[in-house]
């Protein structure tokens, strides 16, 4: 029933079109440093993100050989 249904997210920050996916995230972290007189000073810092996913999957093949080790052959796939 849900094997081939698509997923998708419920966010503000995450947009659909027929070619991709695209997600705003806000990656927050905080810079320490030391002031004149020897004291540590905290800021927060926030930095923006835009990630795209493409929807449409290339096909890529990859053949690694011995993989299983060294008197056969090993075949791996997806």
């Amino acid at each position: 029933m849900y094997k081939d249904a698509p997923v998708k997210v419920a966010s503000p920050h995450v947009s659909y079109s027929d070619d991709a996916i695209e997600a705003q995230y806000v990656y927050q972290t905080t810079e320490v440093a030391v002031d004149a007189d020897g004291g540590l000073v905290a800021t927060p810092v926030e930095e923006k993100y835009t990630f795209r996913t493409e929807r449409t999957v290339p096909k890529v093949g990859v053949m690694i050989a011995g993989l299983g080790g060294n008197n056969g052959t090993t075949v791996a796939a997806r």
